[in-house]
């Protein structure tokens, strides 16, 4: 018998299991629901991710495919394309699933600093500045966007820019070691940041010409 307990259970709140990896408590009310063969694209995508959790590729494409057809415009869909071609070595691919997504998809994604990081680390430089310049003008009370943004300007030797932006991600998450430390600044910024002193005295004023 179907519980009406978990069909009850909001699809936010099942995203926010599966975002803190509560793969079991996110899957009995999908399961409850019958998520498989949803009509709804969120909870086709919702489904799509806890198979992906458990290993389950195959479902985890059927899924993705009836997600395209209900919604080919799904942003969803195309960025868990991506990040299963990203986990696998293939940067192409997940370039280009990343770019699909980013069509559809608003401009503070938070899955959009995922993608940021594939031309910062492939030294396309220009594309990873312009998109974490657009991340941080719509976000920018998120911390590791100014990161991100920094860290890319410093590849860029754009020293003070790079300042600029790692001073910002300070003003907003009173950056300290520790924060440093979980968002894995690289020992050059961190020297950057170091050599600057207070950093919660700076000013987001960033300007870009890319």
């Amino acid at each position: 018998m179907v519980s009406e307990h978990w069909n009850s259970v909001d699809l936010v709140d099942i995203a926010w299991l599966l975002d803190h990896g509560d793969v079991v408590g996110a899957s009995e009310p999908l399961m409850s629901r019958q998520a498989w063969a949803a009509s709804d694209p969120r909870e086709l995508m919702l489904w799509a991710r806890a198979m992906s959790l458990r290993g389950r590729r195959v479902d985890t494409n059927d899924t993705l495919a009836r997600a395209f057809q209900v919604d080919p415009a799904s942003v969803e869909a195309h960025v868990e394309y991506a990040r299963p071609a990203l986990n696998g070595g293939d940067s192409a691919g997940a370039l280009v699933w990343f770019r699909n997504a980013y069509e559809f998809a608003e401009l503070s994604s938070s899955w959009v600093l995922e993608w940021v990081k594939l031309p910062t680390r492939h030294a396309q430089l220009e594309r990873a500045l312009a998109m974490a310049d657009r991340y941080c003008r719509a976000k920018p009370a998120d911390a590791e966007g100014w990161f991100r943004f920094g860290y890319a300007l410093q590849l860029a030797d754009r020293l003070p820019e790079a300042l600029d932006a790692y001073l910002c991600c300070g003003r907003v998450s009173a950056f300290d070691t520790r924060c440093m430390t979980e968002l894995r600044l690289p020992p050059a910024a961190r020297q950057l940041i170091d050599a600057s002193g207070t950093l919660n005295c700076g000013t987001c004023h960033v300007s870009l010409r890319v």
